[in-house]
C-alpha cells in the first residue's frame, strides 16, 4: 500500500483518498492570528477564523519535521506532496524528515515532491499517485510520472477580500479599500518556479469567473483534463466558475466547418505537392510540373496563414441566460430600499468612469452602442468618436459645464 502524505494546504483531510492501494495522512499547518494558534484540522472553525483574520495580523507555520517523520514511518513506500517551497518551509521540513527516517530505516522508500503550487494542484498530484499505484506502476516509475504531471499542472486563484493582505502589510490600506469598494478582484497564478504572480484583474464575480476560465484556456488545452475547484466559504462562486468552465469547454469543442474545410484542403494540397516533389527528385517531371509545385507551395502557405488567423481570432465573452438574470436580480428591490448604497451599486455597474474638466463632464457607460458592435473588427483609427474596443465597448455622454 502506498503511503501518501501532504500538508494541510492540500485542502484534504486524512483518510480522504484511502483505497486498497493507498492511504493519505495530512500533517496540519498552524495559523497564528491575534495572539492565538489555530491548528489546520477538520475541527477548525472556519467562519470564526475568517472573522478574526479580518481584524488581526496573521502568520503561518508549516508542519514540523517530527510530524512528517511520524507520517513517513507508517509505510514502506511513501510519496509526500507539499505546498510550493517558494511559499512555505513545508518542503524543507519534509526533506529533513525524510533524511531522519531513512537514517533509521534505510530499506524504506520516500519521495518528496514540491508541487510548486498549493490546494487543487496538490489534490490532482495526490490523486494521480493513487491512480498510478492502482495500475501497478513500480515506485520509481510512479515518482517519475508524478514529476511530469507536476510540470503540466496549472494553478490560478482569486481574492474577493484583501483584509488579510492589508493587515499583514502586503498591500497598502488605501489600495485594499479602493479594490474592495470598486468590487475589483485579483486573479493570480502560480509560476513554473512556484511563485505567485498577478495575471488579471476583474470586476465582479461573473467577470472574474470568465477571467479564470480564459486564463486556463490560454495556459493549455484543457480538453479532457481534470479540474479541481476549491473555495473558502463560497460554494455559489465555485458553482458559477464550474458553469463558466463547462460552457467554455463546450464552445471550444463545437465543430468549426470553416476550419475543417481549410484543414482538408491544406492536407490535399500538401499531398499533391509531396507527389510532385518525389517526381522531380526522380527526374521524371518537366518545367510545367515545377511551376505547378511552386503554385501548390504558395497555396499551402496561404491556407496555413488562414488557419492560424482563424485560430487566433479573439473570442468575445458570451453572457449566459443565468448570468444576465443574476445581474438584473441585483436591482429588483422595493422603492423604499433605494438607498445611497443602492445608487452607488447602479453607478458601479453601469458607469465605467467619469472625467471632469473646467468645461465639461464626461461619463463613460458600460453599455455598447449598436454602431460599436458593428465596428469591433474595424481599425481603431476608423471608429467613430465615443466608441472604444480596447477592453470593453462603452457609450460616452458629454455634458458642457457653464457658469450660472
Amino acid at each position: 500500500m502506498l503511503n501518501l502524505v501532504s500538508d494541510s494546504s492540500c485542502d484534504l483531510i486524512s483518510g480522504e483518498l484511502n483505497s486498497p492501494y493507498a492511504r493519505l495522512t495530512v500533517a496540519p499547518m498552524c495559523l497564528h492570528v491575534g495572539g492565538q494558534d489555530y491548528l489546520d484540522t477538520p475541527e477548525l472553525d472556519i467562519p470564526a477564523l475568517l472573522s478574526k483574520l479580518a481584524h488581526h495580523r496573521s502568520s503561518s507555520a508549516c508542519p514540523s519535521p517530527a510530524a512528517y517523520a511520524e507520517a513517513f514511518e507508517q509505510g514502506e513506500e511513501t510519496v509526500c506532496v507539499t505546498i510550493s517551497s517558494q511559499l512555505s518551509g513545508s518542503y524543507n521540513a519534509a526533506m529533513a524528515a525524510r533524511d531522519l527516517v531513512l537514517a533509521e530505516h534505510p530499506e524504506k522508500k520516500i519521495f518528496v515532491l514540491d508541487s510548486r503550487a498549493t490546494s487543487g494542484a496538490m489534490i490532482l498530484l495526490l490523486r494521480k499517485a493513487a491512480e498510478l499505484v492502482e495500475q501497478g506502476l513500480p515506485f520509481e516509475d510512479l515518482c517519475a510520472e508524478l514529476q511530469v504531471c507536476q510540470k503540466n499542472t496549472r494553478l490560478c486563484f482569486t481574492l474577493e477580500h484583501f483584509d488579510n493582505l492589508v493587515n499583514n502589510g502586503r498591500m497598502p490600506p488605501l489600495a485594499g479599500t479602493l479594490l474592495q469598494t470598486l468590487g475589483i478582484r485579483i486573479v493570480a497564478e502560480a509560476t513554473a518556479e512556484g511563485t505567485i504572480r498577478v495575471a488579471k484583474k476583474a470586476r465582479g464575480e461573473a467577470h472574474t469567473a470568465r477571467a479564470i476560465a480564459q486564463l486556463m484556456s490560454d495556459a493549455k488545452d484543457c480538453t479532457g483534463s481534470h479540474v479541481i475547484i476549491t473555495h473558502c466559504q463560497n460554494p455559489a462562486g465555485a458553482e458559477r466558475l464550474r458553469s463558466v468552465i463547462e460552457a467554455q469547454t463546450a464552445e471550444l469543442n463545437q465543430p468549426n466547418p470553416e476550419k475543417e474545410a481549410l484543414q482538408h484542403e491544406l492536407a490535399d494540397v500538401q499531398r499533391k505537392a509531396k507527389n510532385l516533389l518525389s517526381a522531380l527528385e526522380n527526374g521524371t517531371a518537366g518545367a510545367m510540373l515545377t511551376n505547378r509545385l511552386a503554385e501548390l507551395e504558395q497555396r499551402a502557405d496561404t491556407l496555413s496563414y488562414q488557419l492560424s488567423s482563424l485560430e487566433s481570432e479573439p473570442k468575445f465573452p458570451v453572457f449566459s441566460k443565468e448570468e444576465v438574470l443574476y445581474l438584473l436580480e441585483q436591482f429588483l428591490i422595493a422603492p423604499s430600499e433605494k438607498t445611497k448604497a443602492y445608487r452607488r451599486r447602479l453607478i458601479d455597474t453601469f458607469v465605467s468612469k467619469i472625467e471632469v474638466s473646467n468645461t465639461e463632464l464626461t461619463i463613460y457607460f458600460n453599455i455598447a452602442e449598436e454602431d460599436c458592435g458593428k465596428m469591433k473588427k474595424t481599425p481603431q483609427s476608423n471608429q467613430p468618436e465615443g466608441c472604444s474596443t480596447e477592453k470593453q465597448m462603452v457609450r460616452v455622454a458629454r455634458i458642457e459645464l457653464t457658469a450660472s
